[in-house]
């Protein structure tokens, strides 16, 4: 179904050489995971990355988009109360609810 071959550690390390002389003199050397900072596809520190990288982009994008979506519902069901702009209208929940009303739909 799906091709993995090209990810793992043994497909991206060749045996090419330059073709340039001056850079055929220089010595190659293939380089360890540590010192590339490469890591294994499929190992357990992969999936800590991915898994940290989800937690931060998706983490962070709800952080500041449930505030914003809490005053356009509210602005859409109560327009009288809320009748300023975006940050007017941030003011308005925080001056009725607190700092806390903010979080209201996590």
């Amino acid at each position: 179904l799906f091709d993995f071959s090209r990810f793992s550690s043994r497909a991206a390390t060749s045996n090419v050489r330059p073709s340039s002389s001056v850079l055929r003199s220089a010595p190659v050397t293939r380089l360890t995971a540590a010192s590339s900072g490469t890591v294994e596809y499929a190992s357990t520190k992969y999936f800590g990355l991915c898994a940290l990288g989800g937690i931060l982009s998706c983490g962070l994008t709800h952080t500041f988009i449930t505030p914003v979506d809490l005053v356009k519902c509210n602005k859409q069901n109560n327009p009288k109360l809320f009748p300023h702009g975006m940050f007017g209208n941030l003011g308005v929940v925080v001056k009725h609810k607190g700092l806390a009303g903010l979080t209201r739909g996590w």
